[in-house]
């Protein structure tokens, strides 16, 4: 039986070098006979945290009492065995939208909700050709998963992918459908 995989993606560009990422991992995925959501934050309305802590106070099953616009998201990745972050490098870390997401995964342990021990990964496209340009981005996502307890099944880093379809030129594809292999 298949795992219930979650993957949030947050690129502007709906057929951008990540988003073909996702698809071929979503693709493979489904052949495995994994459960796949599709989840684009970038054009979510989620509000960001403001440290409010009511989370810490939380008596209900949302963990973010401020914004209920993040509450479907929320149910997605409490819900979910597998979470893929799939996202380009701006500005050399994530997309404002996906740190929305990251943050809010904190209004789940103020809000005593258990979601560790999920597998998750990243794929990630840039426009720089050194790999040094998604250090920030990787560092924020491994610490993340090692502080929710999720482990980290891998990630598809792929440079020098500015103009949509420069993935072409790479094996990004290959990789993402190797890395739903690993679930």
């Amino acid at each position: 039986m298949g795992k219930k995989i979650l993957v949030l993606t947050s690129s502007g560009r709906k057929n951008g070098n990540t988003n073909t990422m996702a698809a071929a991992f979503i693709k493979k995925a489904m052949e495995n006979g994994h459960e796949v959501t599709l989840y684009d934050v970038s054009h979510a309305d989620i509000k960001p945290c403001f440290d409010c802590k009511a989370c810490a106070k939380n008596t209900t099953a949302d963990p973010c009492l401020q914004d209920p616009n993040f509450t479907e998201v929320a149910g997605l990745i409490k819900n979910a065995e597998a979470v893929v972050f799939v996202m380009p490098v701006y500005w050399f870390t994530m997309p404002a939208q996906m740190k929305v997401i990251f943050d809010k995964l904190w209004s789940f342990i103020m809000a005593g909700t258990d979601i560790t021990g999920k597998e998750a990964a990243l794929i990630s496209a840039c426009e720089e050709d050194s790999m040094t340009t998604f250090d920030g981005l990787t560092l924020a996502y491994e610490r993340a998963m090692k502080y929710l307890n999720w482990r980290n099944v891998g990630e598809v880093l792929i440079p020098s992918c500015f103009e949509v379809g420069a993935l072409e030129k790479t094996d990004g594809i290959v990789k993402a459908t190797a890395l739903a292999n690993r679930f």
